[in-house]
Formats: structure tokens, sequence, C-alpha cells
């Protein structure tokens, strides 16, 4: 197996629509870790959103929604916005509201799972707040996940969310992982914790575990994936 294939038994393993008339909303969700995201909750019967910022990402959303439609039969919605102001995270929440079919449980529209795991270039401190912090608190609540990285470790641990959310290492995107000017420890750890990189089913298969009814008395805590580097606190 090379460096850049994915093993066998993430890409091969039987879905079960736990998530069947469910509806979820990911942030930064049209590539990357965020489509593979998708593509796992899509596959357990789930409605997704695939929420984008940039006007580049128009054709990637809507040929990865096209895809998942057909795939798992569900309802995939492209919606670009700036989930890091108020009228952003509004249109998120009339799409849902208009576009995707009633929560099958209660009868009306809902976001039932929020997974935020959008990143940014070169952005200076307001911009990663925003995105990463401000966002998630901004939309309806009832999000089930919420991956982030430090500032949203107390988020996902207060009792009055009862959130989750994944601290991760080095996964093979294209907004991290080693580079060539990085320093020596750098390189050496990453090939030292789980002896690669991490691939992005591998982060999307641990979303869809904390998503599901399984993992239901799993709550207010961070779940670390991360080859091993670090244990989580």
């Amino acid at each position: 197996m090379t460096a850049t294939q994915v093993p066998v038994a993430i890409t091969q393993a039987p879905p079960y629509r736990v998530h069947e008339g469910k509806t979820a909303v990911i942030t930064d969700g049209a590539r990357s870790i965020g489509a593979s995201i998708a593509q796992n909750l899509a596959s357990k019967g789930a409605n997704v959103v695939l929420v984008y910022l940039s006007q580049t990402s128009d054709e990637p959303a809507a040929s990865l929604a096209a895809e998942l439609s057909k795939a798992h039969n569900v309802k995939a919605l492209p919606v670009r916005s700036d989930f890091s102001t108020p009228e952003g995270c509004s249109k998120i929440v009339d799409a849902v509201e208009g576009d995707l079919p009633p929560n099958a449980q209660l009868g009306r529209p809902q976001v039932d799972i929020l997974v935020n795991c959008a990143a940014v270039f070169h952005a200076d401190f307001h911009s990663i707040y925003s995105v990463n912090v401000l966002g998630p608190i901004l939309p309806h609540p009832g999000g089930e996940a919420a991956p982030a990285r430090g500032p949203l470790r107390p988020h996902p641990r207060a009792p009055e969310d009862a959130k989750k959310a994944i601290s991760m290492w080095y996964p093979l995107t294209p907004l991290s992982g080693i580079r060539e000017w990085d320093s020596d420890e750098q390189k050496e750890m990453a090939d030292k914790y789980g002896g690669r990189a991490g691939y992005a089913e591998e982060i999307a298969g641990i979303v869809g575990m904390i998503c599901s009814p399984e993992s239901g008395w799993m709550t207010g805590c961070l779940v670390s994936a991360n080859g091993g580097q670090w244990m989580a606190s």
C-alpha cells in the first residue's frame, strides 16, 4: 500500500443507515475532510448540507452533492455562505428549513448534526476565531459534533452543550501536513506517530462514530485522532 492509498477496510466497510431522516450540516463540506465526513454521514442515511465559503468551491460542492444524492438516496445541498457572520448562518438555517425534508421523528426541519471543520489560509486571529469558534455558536442549537482545535476545547466540554469535539494530528489535507521547510523534528514526529499521516476517511470515520446512537452516552468530551501522538486531557 502506498502513502496515498486509503486502507481497504475504510472504503469498503458496509454502511448502516442509523441517520435516516436526519440532517447534517458540515462546514467546509465541499473538500478534503469535510467531503469525507459528508460521504460518511450520507452513507448512513443523513441528508447533508455542504457549507463552503469561496466561489472556487462551487463546482466541487455541486459535484459532491450530486454524487451523494445519487449514491445514497439522500438530499445533499451545497450552500455557499460566510458562516462566521449572523447573515451567513441565517442563510444555512433557511436552506435547512426550506430545501430539506423534515426530521423523520419530529416532523419539522432541524439540524441534527453539526460538524465544523473549516480552516483558512494565512488568516489573522479574528478570521480564525470567527470561522472556528464564533461560527459554531451562531447557528440554531442542535448539532451533535463540533470538531475544532484549541479555542473550542471548553465549548464541547460545557455540560449544557453536551457536544463532542475531535483533535487531529497531520491528516492528509490541503491545509495541513508536513511541508518541505518544516523542521527535522516535525518531520520525524509525523512519521513516528501512527507510522504515517492520517487519512481524511479515518477522521470521517471517527466523526461518524461519535454521531452514532451508540455514542449517545459520550458527551462533552474531546476525542484525539492523532496516531498516538498525545492523550487528550
